[in-house]
């Protein structure tokens, strides 16, 4: 009789160890391409018509560490190698999940709002954002991109950048267990 109760705290145990575990392993987007994928998944370099974009994940090294908890940061640089006056307001900025569900940019006034919801704060956390960007030949920009944290329920995602006077680029993320 005493086996069998240890034996069945031991199970409780390892299923609340198990279920501990479990939840801190959050699903965290990795890159698939379709350009360059670098930095174990994390970066994806793209190019088309003179503007190449790097997107970067995991960038965040501001206020609040914890960021992605709450939100889906994306470090964007954007350089203009062609010719042409190259724009990338953030209304030309996208992501879609897998079901073609779209989310738009959160401005830096959301994002602020979202990360700051039940947290005492003393002022702007955010030390740049990207929004309204342009550049002339030879340009470069560069900046976030805060989108609201993905329902645990995506399980691919595509963030899709439209720029005005160039070719549409599009990075192509899966969520997977860290």
């Amino acid at each position: 009789m005493y086996t069998n109760s240890v034996s069945s705290r031991g199970g409780i145990a390892t299923g609340v160890l198990a279920l501990a575990l479990w939840g801190c392993a959050t699903p965290q987007p990795r890159g698939l391409g379709p350009g360059r994928v670098e930095a174990d998944g994390r970066q994806i370099v793209a190019e088309r018509g003179g503007v190449r974009a790097t997107v970067t994940l995991d960038a965040w090294t501001g206020d609040p560490r914890d960021l992605g908890r709450t939100l889906l940061p994306f470090r964007l640089v954007v350089v203009n190698e062609s010719t042409q006056m190259v724009r990338l307001p953030p209304e030309r900025i996208s992501l879609f999940d897998q079901e073609r569900r779209q989310w738009r940019p959160l401005s830096s006034a959301e994002a602020h709002a979202l990360v700051s919801s039940g947290r005492a704060t003393s002022g702007p956390i955010f030390s740049f954002g990207i929004g309204g960007g342009s550049g002339p030949a030879g340009s470069r920009v560069e900046g976030f991109v805060y989108f609201p944290r993905l329902d645990p329920a995506v399980s691919r995602f595509t963030l899709l950048l439209s720029p005005e006077g160039a070719e549409e680029l599009s990075f192509d993320f899966a969520m997977g267990t860290p």
